[in-house]
């Protein structure tokens, strides 16, 4: 399956084994008016998470994209990524607000974790294949590296770019 968000409110699940299926729409709550912006999935398919334009994120089970999905106050602006760990259910992300979180599934909730806060928009992250370690850049250039295991430390800046990165 394939799954597409976009300014129009709306997310789909395509089925790509048979193209001539229509797409299934997810339940989105009538009170999250918002565009989307970006698309996560956590490890064997547990969770999709979207992130809107007011900095809400979006969570459903995968299989389960017509229920009503939880909804996580996460950010104070644009979700600009979200990215699954490839080796458990936690998922990151980050936003035009300067802010990169972690988040976890706990006893029934989604627990938020504050890896960095800068100032300035946090442009796009990726997860390192064991999940310790995301990479960042914002948009002023710069490229940071923040650790998520027990080891965890202050994030560093990698490398100042002398122009935006984008992804």
């Amino acid at each position: 399956d394939l799954f597409s968000c976009g300014d129009d409110n709306k997310i789909f699940r395509w089925n790509l084994l048979n193209l001539n299926d229509p797409p299934v729409p997810a339940t989105v709550p009538a009170e999250i008016p918002d565009a989307f912006r970006s698309l996560a999935f956590t490890k064997n398919g547990g969770w999709l998470a979207s992130g809107t334009t007011s900095g809400k994120i979006l969570v459903w089970k995968e299989n389960e994209i017509q229920n009503p999905p939880a909804i996580l106050n996460a950010h104070s602006s644009i979700v600009n990524d979200l990215e699954g760990d490839p080796q458990s259910q936690r998922f990151f992300s980050c936003a035009t607000d300067g802010c990169l979180l972690m988040w976890t599934f706990e006893k029934g909730t989604f627990v938020k974790t504050t890896l960095d806060s800068v100032a300035g928009n946090i442009r796009c992250l990726a997860v390192s294949p064991d999940g310790n370690q995301v990479i960042y850049a914002l948009e002023s250039g710069a490229v940071r590296l923040a650790t998520t295991g027990k080891m965890r430390s202050t994030p560093v800046t990698l490398r100042n770019q002398q122009s935006p990165v984008l992804s």
